[in-house]
């Protein structure tokens, strides 16, 4: 038996009520390749931003105060980042309070409020060193990458991979209690079904006849457990639900939940990979993005591949909605033409497509 570990986060608002871009997304690589993937990432992720907290978190990464704010709360270490004193002495005039108060969060090693870092932003807004500080978190976020990069080429080409699940057009992962299957899931569960699909799908196809387990760490979330209906943390229990109410498949592929981990300091580095990764699909791929522009991108910011070596026609991509209806229907006698997919994304009609083209059963290629 193949061991293989996926690692998992995810980006974006997945209440009922948002309209926003959401994405869960996976770091997949072979079992036996995961301790020395860790530690080369690890080390990569700490070289690349040395000020940064242990673990990353995107969404402050991208914050140029947020730079200042951890190189004051490391005590000033030498060289300083490019405009951070300016910075810290502009929201010590201006907005002390709010300064204080990030200063206090990472003492006690917790991330800064989002309000208190809003009030520091308007705070140092017009500030000269600003532009500097801007151009120092730029870098800071080109050397993650390479750290990345670095980390997921080491060795030559080894078997880790970046899978990927959003909503084919909007809407496509809204509830339905009365339903049965996927949709009765809330919205978070629904897209990691569909990444774990994708896994499965994708790793069966590129070595059939195997026998594999993926063993499955997730970031720790609040979700609407299936089971009780209610707010919940996401838990072993609700894992098994979602692995229940996957699309029926002949394949030898099972998973198990390895972990459920909160995003703390003892956040694996893959854990880390996977927020960056979810972050970056957030930011970066948007309706009218092509498949192939998909995958140049995360090979350039992430170092990660969409698609296997061994099946480079099939990407570990999916979207939920009618795009999923057109691969699940592949396996039956009346396959769906990707051609009528006229209310997803472009990146979610040519994922369909691809798989449509591979798959001896389809009868429509076009």
């Amino acid at each position: 038996m193949t061991i293989w570990s996926l690692h998992v986060d995810e980006s974006g608002d997945f209440s009922d009520d948002a309209t926003e871009r959401i994405w869960v997304a996976g770091v997949l690589s072979r079992h036996a390749n995961t301790p020395s993937l860790e530690r080369a990432l690890r080390r990569g992720l700490r070289a690349a931003a040395p000020h940064v907290p242990w673990p990353l978190h995107s969404t402050l990464l991208l914050r140029p105060v947020c730079h200042a704010i951890w190189w004051h709360a490391a005590g000033e270490p030498e060289p300083a980042p490019g405009g951070a004193r300016g910075i810290i002495d502009c929201a010590r005039a201006d907005a002390p309070g709010a300064l204080d108060a990030c200063l206090e969060a990472l003492a006690a090693r917790r991330e800064p409020r989002r309000r208190d870092l809003i009030d520091v932003e308007r705070a140092v807004r017009r500030d000269p060193a600003l532009a500097k500080l801007r151009a120092y978190t730029h870098d800071r976020i080109e050397a993650v990458a390479g750290a990345l990069r670095g980390a997921s080429r080491s060795g030559g080409a080894p078997e880790v991979f970046a899978v990927l699940c959003s909503e084919g057009e909007p809407g496509a992962t809204l509830r339905d209690p009365s339903a049965s299957g996927l949709s009765r899931l809330d919205r978070y569960l629904q897209c990691l079904a569909g990444l774990l699909e994708r896994a499965r799908d994708a790793i069966a196809a590129a070595e059939p006849g195997d026998a594999h387990r993926v063993d499955v760490t997730l970031a720790t979330r609040d979700v609407l457990h299936p089971l009780l209906g209610e707010q919940a943390p996401l838990s072993r229990d609700g894992f098994a639900v979602v692995c229940e109410a996957l699309s029926v498949s002949e394949s030898d592929v099972t998973f198990t939940c390895a972990g459920l981990r909160r995003y703390d300091q003892d956040a694996s580095a893959l854990l880390v990979a996977a927020d960056l990764l979810a972050n970056r699909c957030f930011r970066d791929v948007r309706g009218g993005v092509s498949l192939r522009d998909v995958r140049v991108r995360l090979l350039d910011h992430v170092g990660l591949d969409l698609h296997t070596h061994a099946r480079p026609d099939l990407p570990l991509l999916v979207a939920m909605g009618e795009a999923r209806e057109v691969v699940m229907s592949l396996a039956s006698d009346a396959p769906i033409s990707p051609a009528s997919l006229t209310r997803s994304h472009r990146w979610a009609r040519d994922q369909a497509t691809a798989w449509n083209n591979a798959n001896p059963n389809a009868k429509d290629r076009s």
